[in-house]
């Protein structure tokens, strides 16, 4: 079962939570990664975890690979979710038209390095 996880998804949600702790435990911030790191970092995670639903569940195989039609369409919903929906009706959450470049380097970034063949 972990060979179905990309193994740079750990690194990517390691990094996201460290990030967490040291902004709201400890109260420390670089206001670049507070306000860009999340959203680079959330779509290569939910596509990781929807990456590893269909290699388990759906498609058992482990070198399945989602579609590019397949990761633009859930990268433009989620961004669009993130930024438009979620600050109108969330307090904590704001819209940054910059969070969409984010979002769009997070989905090269899972692209490129994560939506690969597994490897034992």
């Amino acid at each position: 079962m972990m060979k179905a996880i990309p193994k740079l998804w750990w690194v990517v949600f390691s990094l996201f939570l460290i990030h967490q702790i040291t902004e709201k435990i400890f109260d420390f911030h670089i206001a670049f990664f507070d306000s860009f790191l999340d959203p680079f970092l959330s779509i290569p995670i939910i596509l990781g975890i929807h990456l590893t639903e269909r290699r388990l569940i759906f498609e058992r195989n482990i070198n399945f690979k989602l579609p590019l039609f397949e990761v633009l369409v859930i990268t433009i919903f989620l961004s669009l979710v993130f930024e438009f929906i979620f600050p109108k009706y969330f307090e904590g959450f704001y819209s940054d038209p910059l969070d969409f470049v984010s979002y769009g380097l997070g989905t090269l970034f899972f692209w490129f390095f994560m939506n690969k063949e597994s490897t034992t």
